[in-house]
């Protein structure tokens, strides 16, 4: 397989925070559902399932390596020596925090949307 970057085309759809499904398109073409439940208050619990479509011509094998590649590459974006992994272990949320003007017109969208599914606070 050819290393560096890969063009894509992704489309996103989300049902509540906890199960997203993912389209891509391009050099990993695929169709990703990723299911996240919380734990406690600091942990969440995340699966993944891929589907890889088979491409004229490969045979069983060669779509199974593929799918292979697919996950060695996930997990080394997760879990690798240059992941952002050290940064999401240490994460806190902010109520109001520092959005350059792209992530205010994307997270703050996204954040928006997912206020809806926090739990009302408790009466005391």
């Amino acid at each position: 397989g050819r290393e560096g970057p890969h063009r894509l085309r992704m489309e996103q759809e989300a049902w509540g925070p906890g199960l997203i499904l993912n389209r891509v398109g391009g050099t990993f073409a695929g169709v990703q559902l990723g299911a996240f439940t919380p734990v406690d208050d600091t942990t969440t619990m995340g699966r993944m399932s891929v589907w890889m479509p088979r491409r004229p011509g490969d045979s069983d094998a060669e779509t199974a390596r593929r799918g292979a590649r697919y996950v060695q590459v996930q997990a080394q974006e997760v879990f690798g020596p240059t992941s952002d992994r050290p940064i999401w272990d240490h994460l806190e949320y902010l109520d109001s925090p520092a959005f350059t003007r792209e992530e205010s017109q994307t997270i703050g969208r996204l954040r928006k949307w997912l206020h809806q599914f926090e739990p009302a606070e408790a009466d005391t």
